[in-house]
């Protein structure tokens, strides 16, 4: 579920970025936050975005309900929702920074015009299936930085969510006893 939602994002803004600039790539996902000195070839002049967080809904509440089917009570359990934090990073160095910074303010400035995906205004969400999220930029990537121990990056957060978790895959089974280990 969360990697659908991190997909569409990240689709949606190269492909508003790409047909801006005509240029092939400009926002690749990855893992770990690279240090500038050590940025691959394959990374340069690009926005990185990671993943920095995970966070369930603070007044997310879960509890079990029921459902009446015909003359029997089916138990329901409510999703619990979360929000992602990912951040954009410029990569881009010398000579190329103000490029890096347009980027990022092309991001800012998509995310402001569209805080909001639906299946209304994403094709990919009624597609997938996936509920409406909301979009927001946050202000704490100094903080950040310092946690993470390494040198400040052009950067902007952005939150998104919430993101409903509720069921199981397919291809598992629900845990009804110790011995299901």
């Amino acid at each position: 579920m969360l990697d659908s939602y991190t997909s569409v994002i990240i689709n949606k803004l190269n492909n508003f970025l790409l047909k801006k600039y005509n240029k092939t790539e400009i926002i690749k996902l990855v893992n770990n936050i690279e240090i500038h000195d050590k940025i691959q070839e394959n990374y340069k002049n690009k926005i990185l975005m990671n993943i920095v967080d995970i966070k369930r809904e603070e007044n997310d509440i879960s509890h079990d309900y029921y459902e009446m089917y015909g003359n029997q009570y089916i138990r329901k359990i409510k999703p619990a929702h979360f929000y992602i934090y990912a951040i954009f990073h410029s990569t881009h160095l010398e000579k190329n920074i103000t490029d890096g910074l347009l980027y990022l303010s092309d991001i800012i400035s998509y995310i402001n015009s569209n805080p909001i995906l639906s299946s209304e205004n994403t094709i990919e969400f009624k597609e997938k299936n996936l509920s409406e999220i909301n979009l927001y930029i946050q202000n704490d990537e100094q903080n950040l930085y310092k946690k993470l121990k390494i040198p400040y990056m052009p950067s902007i957060i952005l939150k998104y969510g919430l993101i409903p978790i509720d069921s199981l895959s397919q291809n598992e089974k629900p845990i009804t006893s110790i011995s299901d280990f």
